[in-house]
């Protein structure tokens, strides 16, 4: 795989598993989904010099992942968004 790819899929993937602990703290009820789906990713990091990439699917992980960072902002929102006091 190019450097240039295997360093872009690595940041990628780096940039999901910073929200493993923030996503545990929800208690999402995805919460065994969502931990195995993490340890897919870390086990993929670690063979990350073995593996072979073409271009577009690069490009496919990148939008994947710009959609699931989407998805933890207004998961995020939703969680800390202010309560109004009622008076």
């Amino acid at each position: 795989m190019k450097k240039e790819l295997k360093s872009k899929l690595r940041n990628c993937l780096e940039t999901i598993l910073e929200f493993e602990d923030a996503l545990g703290r929800f208690n999402c009820d995805f919460d065994l989904k969502l931990n195995s789906e993490m340890d897919y990713i870390k086990d993929f990091l670690s063979k990350l010099d073995d593996i072979e990439l073409e271009d577009s699917e690069l490009i496919r992980i990148e939008e994947s992942t710009s959609r699931f960072l989407l998805e933890i902002k207004d998961l995020v929102q939703q969680k800390i968004k202010p309560k109004r006091d009622i008076q």
